[in-house]
């Protein structure tokens, strides 16, 4: 199966990669894990990997990313980017640091569930509601940092790691990119 076929079955696609792992520590060592322009320091690795360029293909034509924020381990909490239905022109492109774990709920990218709004800017899914809904949990752990490709209606829960997350958009109107 290739790679953007993984992606809309999964709604993730990760790729374990020293070299980003090393970028990330770089990136936040000099206080610019928060700034946009950060993406500068990973867009020739995520581009330079067949299957990521593919997944982001569409995405790379517009003045992506539009928005960058930073996530430390949430342990037990549930989250995701945006909880809506049919919005396949948004993703998260995320670089994680070295000894990074992540879960995803495989499905929930297509599913319906009950999320409340976070404190940190995400939605936030119960584990009820996760149980009830059959999303079974897929864990990742990337020893050296790495990349996760996510579609914004992904359920995930951090468990360890740091990671700078880079909203993409494809919508006809972009908002302007935050500096």
């Amino acid at each position: 199966m290739d790679s953007t076929e993984n992606f809309r079955r999964h709604g993730f696609f990760y790729l374990e990669d020293e070299a980003i792992g090393q970028k990330v520590a770089e990136v936040d060592s000099q206080g610019l894990s928060t700034n946009v322009a950060s993406w500068d320091y990973f867009k020739s690795l995520v581009i330079g990997n067949e299957n990521s360029r593919k997944i982001l293909e569409q995405f790379l034509d517009q003045d992506n990313p539009q928005r960058c924020h930073t996530f430390g381990p949430e342990p037990g909490q549930i989250f995701c980017f945006w909880p809506q239905p049919h919005l396949l022109h948004r993703l998260v492109v995320s670089m994680w640091s070295v000894g990074s774990e992540i879960e995803f709920y495989d499905g929930s990218h297509v599913g319906d569930i009950a999320v409340v709004f976070s404190s940190n800017g995400l939605f936030e899914a119960s584990p009820h509601s996760i149980k009830k809904a059959g999303y079974k949990p897929v864990s990742i752990r990337m020893e050296k940092g790495g990349m996760v490709i996510l579609d914004i209606r992904m359920l995930f829960e951090r468990k360890d790691g740091f990671t700078i997350a880079y909203g993409m958009d494809i919508a006809t109107e972009i908002m302007p990119k935050q500096r």
